[in-house]
């Protein structure tokens, strides 16, 4: 708790900024994110941070909120259509390597669907 209070808190006094930032409570900005603890690397740790930070990743984290705006909620982006994004992405990168001459074919992964 001691480490949370430093990260949070006395960071924001320290800054001058403790009346916008350091707690979790109404009219304070918020950044931060949640990992489930029920995960086998963290279950009867009596340091469940430091256990994430050995053991755990980005693929752990469950939501993220900046400045109080959910960003991802349940693994997932909240603001931007991944799906759509990813198509695109593909889109831009077959049309790059024909661009370069390249032959390439894509790989369709589960749920994927494949670009010709």
């Amino acid at each position: 708790m001691r480490a949370l209070s430093m990260a949070s808190r006395a960071g924001a006094e320290a800054l001058r900024w403790a009346d916008r930032i350091g707690m979790l409570r109404p009219s304070m900005r918020a950044d931060f994110c949640t990992v489930p603890i029920d995960d086998r690397r963290y279950v009867g740790t009596n340091r469940p941070l430091r256990s994430f930070l050995i053991m755990g990743g980005s693929g752990d984290i469950d939501t993220v909120v900046v400045d109080g705006r959910i960003l991802v909620e349940d693994r997932a982006a909240t603001f931007v259509d991944e799906k759509a994004l990813n198509a695109t992405f593909l889109e831009a990168a077959i049309g790059f390597a024909s661009a370069v001459g390249a032959d390439i074919r894509p790989v369709q992964t589960k749920g994927t669907p494949c670009a010709s």
